[in-house]
């Protein structure tokens, strides 16, 4: 209701302005004809004129703001439910939306959005509002021949531009290509200015944005001349109605009875001269409106990526149900490479503590994101007590399974935005943690940008934890959580984390071989396939206890000599592993 009163208030400004315009051209006609007449008369006709002049001057503003308000609040409307929508879509689109490409592209889309409902409603309703005042004025006049003529050129012109336009089109696109281009290059380089810096390489580096630069430039090139056509067009347009309104005037005037006195003459010249303008003014909003179309139309297919959310699921819900969390086989291909497979059903149960290991690049991170859910084509394969992760949504889903990715982000601000983006939390809670975690409790008050390039890497990692910490779920994952810590740091997170998710599903991926046998399980992998599962405390997960092991190395629990590759069902093998990391078994 608010939106459509402020559109007829709008409108209605528009009319009363376009009517406002016709009224001083008629009293200048007035006042042209009567210029024999008494001075008392042309004085009194002058003031008028002024008067009107400045009631139209008065009224101009308020049709700006009018207008104004009304798109921006409608541009403001659809820029948050655009930015909302991204933020709703599938982990993997975010590898789409490259940084510099994400914002040049939003910010053209909201641009173009902007100018296409200035288009419609400081462009083409005040035309057709100036269209609708001109012709019930040229009927009065008796001037409806005048009108006959400018509608069809007006039509040609509109046409003629659109199809000018319509050809503009892959100039445009061609410099919003080398825009992307740039705007991804320039956050690239400048990323990396400091290695640049210090290899003395910003030749090498300057190279690709310099051939950026030169297809940019060539690519304008071509839209300035392509966009010359189109104001030569206009030119022609204006001066072959205003040519044409002279003919007709000079015509009438030669009669033995005009239709039109002098100041009648005059002023209809004055109105259709602003009416070629605003035609003219039209068809540039057109090319701009076409011009920005084709941003917002590649916003648009941003906008058209799924979005993370529930989906149907028509296998029963039975599955694992009492086991915790479970992974059922499957596998995860991107470009020819297999980046997880899953050959044999993994539970997590409840409460366990699971390390993940393996060289780098083995597939730990990605088997920690398919037990997130946050992998969205292998959301189905996982159950959460019983339940799909594909049929929950995502506030459900990310309450129960907590994520600390390895990468730190913030939003600017103190530590309750910037850390905990505005949760609830217990500040002194918070400040405790802060000094478990060796950094003290004014870290609750110091200002973080959102790079956090005012403190360390290990420092911001440390800062990550406390989300999960704040608001734990069933299982809390973690990736590499003392990535970049000295040994002291490193041992004081550890036992946090242990202590704070005592009870709770922990699973953490680290290349931390100390801390090992504080866990539960601890999981192998290479290559993408889980080749090991090592049961460090078997009196606290009974279900895994017993059950034959096949070596890597040889057992060195006393009076077991299994060798490599063999069954070992000896009783200390897992605590003996566990203690001397001699043998590493492997769970089959």
């Amino acid at each position: 209701m608010h939106l459509y009163k402020g559109i007829l208030a709008a409108l209605g400004a528009t009319l009363l302005l376009k009517i406002a315009t016709v009224v001083p051209a008629l009293v200048l006609a007035d006042i042209i004809d009567n210029l024999a007449a008494s001075a008392a008369s042309s004085q009194l006709l002058l003031g008028a004129f002024i008067c009107l002049v400045a009631l139209q001057a008065s009224m101009t503003p308020l049709q700006a703001w009018c207008l104004a308000r009304l798109c921006q609040e409608r541009v403001k409307q659809l820029s948050i439910r655009w930015c909302r929508e991204l933020l709703d879509k599938r982990f993997e689109a975010y590898g789409q939306l490259h940084g510099g490409t994400l914002v040049k592209v939003l910010d053209r889309g909201i641009t173009a959005q902007e100018r296409w409902l200035g288009f419609l409603i400081g462009s083409a309703w005040p035309v057709l509002a100036e269209a609708a005042v001109l012709i019930t004025l040229f009927a009065y006049l008796g001037a409806t021949s005048v009108l006959i003529g400018l509608i069809p050129l007006s039509l040609v012109y509109l046409w003629a531009n659109d199809r000018l336009v319509r050809w503009r089109r892959p100039h445009i696109e061609a410099v919003n290509a080398r825009e992307d281009e740039l705007a991804e290059q320039w956050v690239d380089t400048f990323a990396s200015a400091t290695t640049v810096k210090l290899e003395k390489a910003e030749d090498a580096a300057m190279l690709p944005v310099n051939q950026t630069l030169s297809h940019y430039a060539e690519s304008a090139v071509q839209v300035a001349y392509s966009g010359g056509w189109i104001q030569s067009l206009r030119t022609l347009f204006i001066g072959l109605g205003s040519g044409g309104l002279l003919m007709w005037g000079i015509h009438d005037q030669g009669l033995a009875t005009p239709q039109l006195s002098l100041g009648e003459l005059v002023a209809l010249f004055t109105l259709v001269s602003g009416l070629l303008a605003g035609v003219a003014q039209l068809a540039e909003a057109w090319r701009l409106v076409d011009q920005f179309r084709l941003d917002k139309r590649k916003l648009e297919h941003w906008l058209q990526l799924p979005s993370f959310g529930p989906a149907r699921i028509t296998e029963p819900t039975s599955q694992g149900k009492g086991a915790g969390l479970s992974i059922a086989p499957c596998q995860l291909r991107a470009r020819d490479t297999v980046q997880l497979h899953i050959e044999e059903p993994l539970v997590l149960h409840k409460g366990e503590r699971v390390a993940l290991i393996g060289p780098s690049g083995c597939g730990k991170s990605t088997l920690l994101h398919t037990l997130a859910g946050t992998i969205f084509p292998l959301r189905k394969e996982v159950h959460l007590q019983g339940r799909c992760l594909a049929s929950l949504d995502a506030r459900e889903q990310f309450s129960r399974l907590r994520l600390c990715p390895q990468d730190t982000h913030f939003i600017p601000g103190s530590l309750p935005r910037a850390v905990l983006f505005e949760q609830a939390h217990d500040r002194a809670q918070i400040e405790r943690w802060l000094e478990r975690l060796g950094l003290s409790k004014d870290w609750y008050e110091l200002d973080l940008d959102a790079r956090a390039e005012s403190i360390s890497g290990g420092e911001a990692r440390r800062l990550t934890l406390l989300r999960l910490l704040n608001q734990p779920g069933e299982f809390n994952f973690f990736d590499e959580p003392t990535a970049g810590l000295d040994a002291g740091s490193a041992e004081r997170t550890w036992d946090l984390l242990f202590e704070a998710f005592n009870g709770r599903g922990l699973v953490c991926v680290t290349h931390d071989q100390s801390v090992l046998s504080r866990f539960d399980r601890v999981i192998t992998m290479s290559e993408g396939r889980i080749i090991g599962q090592m049961q460090t405390n078997i009196a606290q997960n009974p279900p895994l206890a017993g059950a034959p092991y096949t070596l890597e190395r040889p057992c060195v629990a006393m009076g077991c000599a299994a060798a490599p590759g063999f069954q070992c069902k000896c009783k200390q093998c897992g605590g003996c592993c566990a203690a001397h990391r001699d043998a590493r078994p492997l769970l089959q």
